[in-house]
């Protein structure tokens, strides 16, 4: 399964990360770490982004890591919260998976509602099953009580039509409902490049009863293949997101019909490598057009300038929407020194967009003569950033890494751009 796939290529990399760090250049702002996970019960490789309360407290989740024994002796994976105080930030587990029914290995990160329960995906785990009887996954809800947080599982994947390993963000609307995408299983007939499937997405309606499961689409090769996105919402309920299917990606968009059935529409695909490649991250402005960067491709760099030895270093790229259809333009090719942006990217002010790349907090603004142009306001010293970044009310950055951080198990850090 991806999930554990995943997981043997976060451990490598944490591995190394703990003898090597990327060091910051001479002209850039190093910004704080505001946490270094321990690797013990408090978790070990914080993935996905953070999400936040009214009082300022952080929330997040690590892939591995919590009480042992469970997941490989690795650890299954926490909920974390960090709090702001006098003398730092403090970080309480609010939840440990156990690698049962409850899930394991949370890979992307929480979304939060208005009475502040927290919702997420766990890859592996819940249902019996899929590859190597890792189990299929599931999607959670943690609320808080008297005695503590409770996890209730709100759907567990059986690998069948409904999908298996959902990996990217759950994304909700203003009534509550939950939207997501699985990584595999589905339709295997018409998705012969991936053997495991190339999954779908779904709902979770919230309803005075419960949650109800709807699948909303079974990605084929025809479409968007794989999800390498999570999904964005329009005001008129459509969804958004990136797949990888050929040659180097798409972007698509899936919209419910009068008949209840939803329609997988591709919006743009990255024909051209000097266009990018490996589209991971989707956003609005507030004209409709969407952002996002590519992982490779682009003309900033070849083979021997980019890491994991692929052609290009990836970019950063505008759709736009008019009457033709939906148009790219290229705003940033990374190099070398900048190479691998992931994630989604976020808006601050101004129209300012923020993310990450492999080693670096970034900045993309337009200057008067409507140019784009990237700064750097952190070069991190911890390693592996995983996008996307949390902005506060006070345009602070909140970020994790994870690699890197005192004991090379992660961090969480803070910048002010």
């Amino acid at each position: 399964m991806k999930a554990r796939t995943h997981f043997n290529t976060l451990l490598a990399a944490l591995t190394l990360a703990i003898f090597t760090l990327t060091l910051p250049s001479a002209d850039a702002q190093t910004g704080s770490v505001i946490y270094s996970f321990t690797g013990r019960t408090d978790g070990w490789g914080p993935a996905g982004g953070l999400v936040s309360d009214a009082a300022g407290n952080l929330y997040g989740t690590t892939v591995v890591g919590g009480e042992p024994g469970g997941c490989e002796g690795a650890g299954c994976g926490v909920v974390y919260k960090l709090s702001p105080t006098a003398a730092g930030w403090v970080q309480t587990v609010i939840y440990t998976f156990t690698g049962g029914a409850d899930g394991a290995e949370p890979w992307s990160g929480l979304v939060r509602d208005a009475k502040g329960d927290l919702y997420g995906v766990a890859g592996e785990h819940g249902n019996s099953g899929c590859l190597l009887n890792y189990g299929c996954g599931l999607v959670f809800e943690l609320s808080p009580s008297g005695s503590g947080w409770q996890e209730t599982v709100l759907y567990a994947f059986s690998g069948g039509d409904d999908g298996s390993a959902p990996l990217n963000r759950l994304v909700m609307d203003h009534a509550g409902n939950l939207y997501g995408t699985t990584s595999e299983g589905g339709d295997l007939l018409n998705c012969p490049s991936h053997s495991l499937g190339c999954g779908g997405a779904f709902k979770l309606n919230r309803t005075q009863t419960g949650w109800t499961f709807t699948l909303l689409y079974d990605f084929t090769d025809s479409d968007s293949a794989e999800a390498t996105s999570a999904l964005v919402l329009d005001a008129a309920g459509n969804l958004y997101g990136a797949g990888d299917a050929g040659p180097y990606g798409v972007i698509y968009e899936l919209s419910p019909g009068s008949d209840g059935a939803w329609t997988d529409t591709l919006l743009h695909r990255f024909s051209n490598l000097a266009k990018g490649s490996g589209p991971t991250g989707l956003v609005f402005d507030a004209k409709g057009n969407l952002y996002g960067p590519t992982y490779s491709g682009g003309t900033g760099g070849d083979v021997y300038d980019c890491e994991d030895v692929r052609p290009g270093c990836g970019t950063l790229f505008k759709l736009s929407h008019g009457s033709g259809g939906w148009a790219e333009t290229v705003l940033h090719n990374f190099t070398g020194n900048d190479p691998s942006p992931n994630g989604n990217l976020i808006f601050g002010p101004a129209g300012k967009l923020y993310g990450v790349d492999s080693s670096e907090v970034f900045m993309l603004f337009r200057d008067s003569n409507g140019v784009w142009t990237m700064t750097v306001p952190q070069t991190l010293t911890d390693t592996f950033p995983k996008g996307p970044l949390f902005i506060d009310k006070a345009g602070n950055l909140f970020g994790a890494t994870e690699g890197g951080g005192s004991d090379g198990y992660g961090s969480v850090f803070e910048t002010t751009p």
